[in-house]
């Protein structure tokens, strides 16, 4: 199923010399009937080559592309003509000859009308440009009115004047417009068809009586005046009308009268069979007459009846026939008894269709047509079955697993095919595309392996590496109904390429990035494969989101390439409507008789009068001729003056002799040789027999380089090759590709292509409309158009004074009316029964029922999407017609240069007479048929059917399957002819006999078995032996088992054997090192893809791989490519040798035609169920057999073979040679005596580790020593390195060289000499060669010196000179910064010094680290010096801790405090603590000395209630650095983690005697900390606390200066603002605007035309809400620990117990955040409000703000009980600027007034409130007075913004929250720190409330 996809289009006139071309690009190869020829799916070649003898490659490009008759050879005189010189001014008087369209008066032109015919018919012979204005013009209006004056003449003229009217009108017009080159333009197709559908007239009431009339004076041909032409020239352009007029016109094969007709004239004809000028007039009326039998409705009735009668006397078994024909009927929609009927690729039904499909069987006698109608059945039932019905079948597997999920579901069978599946589809968008027509996105679930890639560019990796989803993958969508629409993968949407680019690689690239943008979904772009209204409804279908369509998913078929098979089937159905297959006499007998033997007769052309073949260019006799008349011909004269031998010579002469030609060649005998001969023979003739070009079909692209190669080497030097996948260098310069690119347009071409193209973008455009259409068929807009369209009644009614009381908007309107709501004094009806859709259109909408409201509207959503979809479908067939005719003329220009498979059609119009295909015996049957043009009168099959048959997918169509057996799909068409077959005829054939390959002993083993008459050349008898090896042929016989078969792949894939593999690889080695064999000399062949991916595994690592296309396109196909490239990666580096540049690894069926010198073959099976596989068939087993040339080696289980006959008799003849055995014998080339045997893979390392054997190598090293290596080869000996010591001596030295003596000397010889004495007086250790130069040698010491300009001293070498320019002083810069660190740089760095002086001077930014101690811990900043700006809070791992847990954040970020109930501090002296753990001790902490005793039995040495510490701080047994440490006294020392020891009296400045009033749960004080390290005190308990307030102040301050400048941004660009028209759904009358502040913000949001305005205040908003919840979740765990507390001091009843105050236990950080959001709130508000209050005329606003106004109260209530005064007179202003948008929203006087006294009221009680705490309120006073302004002002609602003041005061509370400073804390207990020590803070007050100061 491969080949086709790589052709490259071109159109070839049927002049043109010569062509070659291959399966993959024939396979629609056909003439004028447009009968495509098709590929096999293993034809692998796409090439079309053409051989011009006058190198005139320009103008042979023109011919191919235009139909330029430069090029015509024809044998009739109108086309030998020699070609007028018709000037430009002639042309343009002809031109106005012809009406135009808008021409007032038409008038004939009577007798000019010859003139003007004879005219046109010049200019189409002079130049193809006008040619195709003429063709053009009689196409338009105005020239088929000149085509009417001519078809009328007989109607016109009197009967005396027909004959002078047929010489001078008609014939010139019949010869126009059947020109060869006009008939082969594809540009010309569409104007051309014009012609001639006019020429028949509706029903053929013009073409009948014309041709009845022209036959009629041709019964009499002597009273014609034919001019030039001849009698049976005349007849041939008439029949060629005849048959272009029934091929274009459709109801021309029904029409009785044209059949009468046309018998009448075969009648005429035929009785003049002996006459060889009318063959081609008889070929092309027999073309007629055949597709009139199968047409006419009698003849085709005949036959169906006549078929249940021709068989009925013998009892035979019947499969039930297809279609109309079957005894249930048609199985599915898809079920035909006429193939042309049948669609290409499965239908849902067909796909859930139980029934078995009608397969016909190879017996002619079963089928329900007879001849070439049931040969081509035959072939296009089988081909499709074995293509299309796998995939079939995997979709209805797919199928099944979706309807029924839970289900398990098991394969009888292994799969044939490979799929690979993804679920979940979502259909996102439709478009029509430039490139490729209708598109379409579809989202899917990534593959798992994918979902766990982050990065894109490693999801992108894995779609390319795996191959998933490529372009041109054929993919199928179904759903769980059975619906399925088969697509294929393209490009993305209207993607263009970049100047210079590849539009196919910018593709790829796109589809990689939409498969892999996304983790979680992928997405590809898809287009169907079949341009039909049937898929296009589908499609829309599922972007209609019905919920049938809700289980769907996507197949993908890998390796399986459209193009392999589509454009052969179709083919196939073309040749079944035009029957006009060349023999089909011989290829399909329509009965018995004929079957058996058959005589061939010679070609037509060669029976042309004083025609022979000249047989020149193969022999040296230029005098030697070959006639196909004259049976005598000299055979010896041939051989003796030729380079062919006996059976090539006659095989030549037989192969021109007959027109159906068979030559059979065994491997080895010069199949390609003879066919070049032939080709020169024919090449020598191609004019004298006016052949046109002659097709070589090859099956693979690697063949035709040969055959090319050899046409080229023998002297054939103009080719023209098209196709850019060629793998010679010889080819290179014959591609097509550059010469087409190169050529220009004419004007007709150039300006039909710019029409074209305009309208098919206009089409395109207008597509993509509808298709947006549709996606608005949901939009309620839409819906109010169609009622104004479709009922106006019911949308007057629905939207006529609905606008004013639901606010005009649509939705609101048809859901008021859809809920019953309707207008006063309007009565709903109510039917107790439901009414039809035709009732309800007639009845008022407000008369109706709520269920029937909702049945209408849903009536009207579906009219209006079928109505979209209605104009899609009309908009496609318009686009798909235009693009037809697009793509035919950007072909026909020569645009496309590629993918041939696409735009075969165009090469049907080839006269070509000589078909030559190799490797016949290789292709199916329906390929060959293909290949048979309707003009071809020779075809030449070279072949061998005992070597490989074609393949076939399903094993239950292959001739050696006993169920497939009565198909024999795998049977080709040189097989059938040459052996017996039922129902065929056979075909004599010539033999080729002398092979020129194999040694004898190889051949021998094809020669007994299936050639006896094969013979060896004397070439062959002196082959050497096999290096390396004791026989040139042996079978390594063994019993390793083969691995088990996996039923989840293919079966190709499915087996391998490691043993094998390892045998294999270790034989290749040691062939390998050898050192004879060289590229391509050896080659590995095994018959399975498993094996051979294993073996590429196993070998690439060694060797340079080489594996054919079609395997690599096979193991692609199998899914072994992806496991491949995972698993296939050596694990370490091993270097490729070089003794082999490159080894071919292949399978059996895609080496046939090459060889080897040496072939080593894996059979792989080995089982005990003796089941041999691929290789039971003779075929196959020939094919492997005679690869060889010098050598093959077999490597297999001889059991496992031995049931196969063909296998057992060559075991026996290896057997009786000793050539069989388990053990293989080596043989060492230098000491042959040596027996050497191997049994394992590592034997070939034990007894032959270097390719030699086991003895010492004995040989003479270069250097003389002897090798004392094991036995290798030359190559290796070479390349020996010798271990001995270096005798070489020194000439300067006494010192012996160092190194072995494989490596060369060192220059200087490095032996150390102690105690050198320099010059400077000191002495060093230098190398010998350098203490030769003691002048050279550099003191090393190290001295001081000083470095002049810097001053300093440093230590350097003592050769060193610091007074040089280009000395770079290195020492510390060491200047003092201004941020009080010193410079670290390298003095040269900073400063450039001149001689004594500096300069310049530049030390740059301090990049030093701050090392700032922070105040609340033992850290220091580790931020790059910043000078000028606060540290960061401290990003150290938190250090508090206490004996229940250990705080897990940041240092710098809050702690919660402990909610343990009970405190760890006690001692047996003074009790223990009552209080929670992150509370304050109720208890003074003890003095005394702990009284536990250490582990090692002393006392403890620490304070009692603290953790005794570890025994190595004992006073008596602690190590002497822990007793040394400095400290007041040994005893009653506190211990820390750090190690360091002090005294009581040291840390806490004498006795504790009272707890501190100001004492908090957390201390806001300085922490005690270690005075030794800085380390913090927090885990001794008698210092422990936890802080909060940092972080908070610092995250606050930021904010509100962001909301500063936000709120000021919005005042000042509020007058300049201007709002774009708000949308018709948002003019709502009445807006209203309630419910807490988010849902005011919603209203805000819904309006687009303010969406921009606000966009980054609400995202400074969201930063704040955020800020809110963390500090609050942050602050929570304090308000606990309060209750905690306060539960505490109720159950002790203590009335004097330590206070804690609530304010500072939940801080007052959320107070803040609240006050910041509102405040956001309110600005956002406001100037929303005013900008909609200046709107004209105003809205109708009615404000609820309650909500808001209760959070202000809420503000107002926690600032007064945590003492925050600013905070509480935000509150009050908050509220009264509430109320003031209230009061300008409303107009209920009573509101206002209630809201205008509890407005005054918060107003008074803030500026009381301001006055009492002036200091710490400042600025409020300000901004009470802006409050108080919005409440006077109404609707104004203008404010200045109090900033200056807000800033100031934002800046007193951050400045109280310094990491660095020293914590202070008020009477209240507000905390906050000042920055520096030593600070007098006599008088100061809190920034916060103002009460004094207490140091902590």
């Amino acid at each position: 199923m491969r080949g086709s996809q790589r052709q490259n289009g071109i159109l070839k006139p049927p002049n043109l010399p010569r062509i070659q071309y291959s399966v993959g690009n024939l396979k629609s190869l056909r003439d004028e009937t447009g009968l495509p020829l098709s590929t096999s799916p293993t034809a692998q070649s796409d090439v079309l080559t053409y051989i011009d003898p006058n190198r005139k490659l320009e103008k042979l490009t023109r011919s191919v592309l235009n139909g330029n008759p430069s090029q015509t050879i024809s044998s009739t005189p109108q086309e030998g003509h020699s070609r007028p010189n018709v000037s430009e001014e002639q042309f343009l008087v002809w031109r106005r000859m012809v009406p135009r369209k808008d021409a007032a008066a038409y008038r004939p032109l009577l007798r000019q009308l010859g003139l003007f015919v004879q005219k046109a018919l010049a200019f189409a012979r002079s130049d193809h440009n006008l040619m195709q204005e003429v063709i053009t013009l009689l196409s338009q209006e105005g020239g088929l009115r000149r085509v009417n004056e001519v078809t009328s003449t007989f109607d016109e003229v009197s009967a005396a004047s027909w004959t002078q009217a047929f010489s001078e009108q008609i014939l010139p017009f019949l010869q126009l417009i059947s020109h060869d080159q006009i008939l082969a333009s594809a540009f010309l197709e569409a104007p051309l068809v014009k012609i001639y559908q006019f020429v028949y007239g509706p029903n053929g009431s013009r073409g009948i009586p014309f041709f009845a009339n022209i036959f009629a004076l041709l019964k009499d041909p002597l009273c014609l005046d034919l001019g030039d032409s001849s009698v049976a020239e005349t007849y041939e352009r008439v029949a060629i009308v005849l048959s272009k007029t029934v091929k274009w016109n459709e109801n021309a094969l029904v029409n009785e009268s044209l059949h009468q007709l046309m018998e009448s004239v075969c009648e005429v004809v035929d009785n003049d069979d002996g006459d060889t000028a009318f063959l081609t007039t008889r070929k092309y009326l027999q073309r007629i007459r055949r597709r009139f039998s199968q047409t006419i409705p009698s003849a085709r009735d005949k036959i169906y009846r006549e078929k249940a009668q021709v068989f009925a006397p013998e009892f035979q078994f019947f499969a039930d026939l297809p279609g109309k024909l079957a005894e249930q009927g048609p199985r599915h929609d898809n079920d035909s008894e006429d193939i042309c009927g049948i669609k290409i690729m499965p239908t849902s039904q067909e796909i859930q269709s139980e029934r078995e499909e009608y397969l016909p069987s190879r017996d002619p006698s079963t089928w329900h047509l007879r001849g070439l109608p049931g040969l081509l059945d035959w072939h296009f039932r089988l081909l499709r079955e074995d293509t299309v019905g796998q995939l079939r079948d995997e979709v209805s597997a797919e199928f099944k697993r979706m309807q029924n999920p839970d289900a398990i579901h098991s394969r009888a069978v292994p799969r044939r095919l490979r799929t690979l599946t993804y679920n979940n589809i979502n259909f996102k968008h439709i478009r029509c595309d430039t490139h490729g027509g209708l598109k379409f996105v579809v989202q899917f679930d990534q593959p798992p392996a994918v979902r766990l890639l982050p990065s894109i560019n490693k999801r992108r990796e894995w779609w390319q590496m795996a191959k998933r989803l490529d372009l041109n993958s054929l993919v199928c969508l179904i759903d769980s109904n059975g619906s399925a629409i088969f697509c294929s993968v393209c490009g993305s949407i209207n993607i263009e390429p970049a100047k210079g680019s590849n539009l196919h690689a910018k593709a790829m690239e796109e589809n990689l990035k939409l498969l892999a943008r996304d983790q979680n979904s992928a997405f590809v772009t898809l287009e169907p494969v079949q341009r039909e209204m049937a898929s296009l409804r589908e499609i829309l279908g599922r972007f209609r989101g019905s919920p049938l369509f809700k289980r769907e998913s996507l197949v993908e078929f890998p390796g399986v390439l459209l193009p392999s098979f589509q454009a052969t089937l179709l083919a196939l159905q073309d040749m079944a409507k035009s029957l006009d297959l060349p023999f089909s006499d011989t290829l399909a007998p329509e009965s018995s008789e004929v079957c058996g033997h058959h005589k061939i007769a010679p070609p037509s052309y060669a029976m042309q009068k004083d025609f022979n073949f000249s047989l020149s260019s193969v022999v040296d006799d230029k005098d030697l001729v070959l006639s196909a008349k004259s049976p005598n011909f000299d055979f010896q004269r041939l051989k003796d003056r030729s380079t062919l031998d006996d059976t090539q010579a006659k095989a030549l002469v037989e192969a021109l002799t007959h027109s159906l030609a068979l030559i059979q060649g065994p491997p080895g005998t010069g199949k390609s040789y003879t066919g070049v001969s032939i080709i020169r023979v024919l090449l020598d003739n191609r004019q004298a027999a006016n052949l046109g070009p002659i097709i070589c079909v090859c099956c693979t692209n690697h063949a035709l380089d040969q055959l090319l190669e050899e046409l080229v080497t023998s002297g054939i030097q103009d080719i023209v090759r098209i196709g850019g996948f060629s793998k010679s260098s010889m080819m290179d310069e014959f591609n097509l590709r550059n010469i087409a690119e190169a050529m220009s347009s004419t004007r007709t071409e150039s300006r039909r292509s710019w029409e074209t193209k305009k309208i098919l973008m206009h089409d395109i455009d207008e597509l993509n409309q509808c298709l947006d259409a549709l996606s608005q068929t949901d939009n309620w807009e839409a819906v109010k158009r169609f009622l104004e369209d479709r009922y106006p009644q019911h949308h007057d009614e629905l939207f006529s004074g609905y606008t004013e009381n639901i606010h005009g908007n649509l939705e609101l309107v048809i859901s008021a009316w859809l809920n019953g709501e309707v207008r006063r004094g309007v009565d709903v009806f109510v039917n107790s029964m439901p009414r039809s859709l035709e009732d309800l259109h007639s009845t008022s909408l407000h008369q109706m029922a709520r269920s029937e409201r909702y049945s209408l509207k849903d009536a009207w959503m579906s009219e209006i999407r079928n109505d979209a979809e209605a104009r899609i479908q009309d908009a496609y067939v318009t686009y798909l017609e235009n693009k037809r005719e697009y793509e035919k003329i950007r072909m026909d220009l020569g645009v496309t240069t590629t993918g041939l498979a696409k735009y075969l059609d165009l090469l049907r119009r080839l006269s070509s007479k000589v078909v030559i295909c190799e490797e016949a015996g290789e292709v199916l049957e329906a390929h060959s048929l293909t290949t048979l043009l309707p003009s071809v009168e020779h075809a030449i099959f070279v072949g061998d059917h005992k070597q490989l048959r074609p393949k076939v997918q399903n094993w239950d169509l292959n001739s050696q399957n006993p169920r497939g057996e009565q198909y024999s799909l795998d049977v080709s068409l040189f097989e059938r002819l040459v052996e017996p077959q039922i129902g065929s005829v056979q075909l004599p054939f010539s033999t080729l006999e002398t092979q020129r390959r194999m040694d004898p002993s190889i051949s021998r083993l094809i020669k007994e078995t299936l050639y006896p008459n094969l013979k060896d050349s004397l070439a062959v008898q002196d082959y050497p032996m096999v290096q390396g090896m004791r026989k040139r042929l042996f079978w390594f016989h063994h019993q390793q088992p083969e691995t088990t078969q996996d039923p989840t792949r293919l079966i190709s894939a499915s087996y391998s054997n490691e043993f094998e593999v390892e045998f294999v690889a270790a034989l290749v080695s040691h062939l390998v090192k050898q050192n004879v064999y060289g590229e391509g000399d050896i080659a590995v062949l095994t018959p399975y893809l498993g094996q051979l991916m294993r073996l590429r595994k196993r070998l690439r690592s060694s060797y340079e791989i080489v594996l054919g296309e079609r395997d690599v396109e096979e193991l692609g196909q199998a899914g072994l490519d992806e496991l491949d490239d995972q698993d296939m990666q050596p694990e370490t580096f091993i270097e490729k040798t070089t003794l082999l540049k490159a080894l071919r690894v292949s399978t059996v069926d895609n080496f046939q035609g090459e060889e080897a010198k040496v072939v080593v073959i894996s059979l792989v099976r080995s089982n005990k169920e003796q089941q041999c596989g691929f290789l039971r068939t003779s075929n196959r087993i020939n094919v492997l057999l005679s690869r060889a040339k010098h050598g093959m080696y077999i490597i297999g289980n001889a059991n496992t073979s031995y049931k196969v006959d063909m296998w057992a008799r060559v075991i026996k003849m290896l057997d009786q040679d000793d050539n069989f055995g388990e053990r293989l014998e080596l043989q060492c080339p230098r000491h042959p005596e040596s027996r050497i045997y191997v049994a394992k893979p590592e034997d070939f390392h034990l007894v032959a580790p270097e390719g030699g054997c086991g003895q010492p190598c004995g040989k003479d090293l270069r250097c003389g020593h002897a090798c004392k290596q094991i036995c290798h080869s030359d190559l290796l000996h070479s390349a020996v390195y010798c271990l001995e010591r270096c005798p070489r001596s020194r000439t300067k030295c006494d010192h012996p060289c160092p190194k072995p003596c494989g490596d060369p000397c060192p220059k200087n010889c490095e032996v150390i000499v102690q105690d050198i004495e320099l010059a400077c007086g000191h002495t060093q250790n230098v190398s010998c060669w350098l203490s030769q130069k003691k002048g050279d040698i550099k003191c090393q010491a190290k001295v001081d010196k000083i470095v002049p300009g810097c001053g300093h001293t440093i230590k350097v070498p003592c050769y060193t000179d610091v007074t040089t320019k280009s000395f770079k002083c290195r020492g510390e810069c060491g200047v003092m910064r201004s941020c009080g660190h010193t410079c670290k740089k390298a003095c040269y760095k900073c400063r450039e010094c001149s001689e004594e002086s500096v300069s310049r001077e530049e030390h740059g930014a301090c990049e030093q680290i701050c090392g700032q101690e922070y105040s609340t811990c033992s850290h220091r900043c580790a931020m790059k010096c910043h000078k000028g700006s606060l540290c960061p809070s401290c990003t150290a791992p938190c250090e508090n801790a206490c004996s229940h847990s250990k705080c897990g954040k940041l240092c710098g970020e809050p702690c919660p405090p402990c909610m343990e109930p009970r405190c760890s501090s006690a001692c047996p002296h003074k009790g223990h603590c009552t209080m929670p753990c992150a509370a304050p001790c109720d208890w003074l902490p003890c003095e005394k000395r702990c009284e536990k005793t250490l582990s090692c039995g002393h006392r403890c040495p620490t304070v009692c209630g603290e953790p005794c510490p570890d025994k190595s701080y004992c006073q008596i047994c602690a190590p002497q650095k822990v007793k040394g440490q400095v400290v007041d006294f040994i005893d009653k020392s506190a211990y820390k983690d750090c190690g360091h020891v002090q005294t009581i009296e040291s840390m806490d400045d004498g006795r504790i005697t009272r707890l501190k009033s100001s004492s908090q749960p957390f201390s806001c004080g300085e922490l005690k900390a270690c005075p030794v390290c800085r380390s913090s005190l927090r885990g001794v308990a008698r210092y422990g606390r936890i802080k909060l307030l940092i972080w908070a102040n610092k995250t606050y301050y930021p904010l509100s200066q962001q909301m500063i400048a936000k709120e000021e941004q919005l005042l000042s660009s509020r007058e300049s603002f201007v709002a774009a028209p708000t949308p018709p759904h948002l003019r709502v009358q009445l807006l209203r605007i309630e419910g807490s502040r988010a849902t005011y913000l919603d209203v805000v949001r819904s309006f687009p035309s303010y969406q921009s305005r606000y966009a980054s205040v609400l995202g400074l908003r969201s930063s704040i809400n955020l800020f809110a919840h963390r500090i609050c979740s942050d602050e929570e765990p304090f308000t606990r620990l309060f209750r905690a507390v306060i539960q505490r001091d109720h159950q002790v009843d203590m009335a004097n117990a330590n206070s804690t105050s609530t304010g500072i236990m939940q801080t007052q950080g959320h107070v803040l955040a609240i006050s910041l959001l509102i405040r956001c709130d309110l600005a956002i508000f406001t100037d929303f409000l005013a900008l909609r209050l200046r709107e004209v005329p105003q809205p109708r606003l009615r404000m609820d703000l309650s909500a808001a106004r209760k959070d202000c109260q809420d503000l107002i209530d926690n600032a007064g009980a945590r003492g925050q005064p600013l905070q509480a007179i935000e509150g009050h202003t908050f509220w009264a600027r509430c109320a003031a948008l209230e009061i300008a929203c409303t107009g209920n006087s009573q509101s206002t007034k209630r809201l205008l006294e509890g407005a005054d009221y918060h107003l008074r009680y803030a500026v009381a409130t301001a006055e009492v705490y002036e200091d710490q309120t400042k600025g409020m006073l300000k901004e009470i007075h802006q409050a108080r302004r919005l409440l006077d002002d109404g609707r104004k609602l203008e404010y200045e913004i109090c900033a200056e003041e807000r800033l100031t005061t934002t800046a007193n509370i951050a400045s109280g929250s310094s990491p660095l400073g020293k914590w202070f804390t008020c009477a209240i207990g507000h905390p906050f720190t000042i920055e520096g020590y030593g600070l007098d803070v006599a008088g100061m007050t809190c920034p916060q409330c103002g009460d004094a100061v207490i140091v902590l």
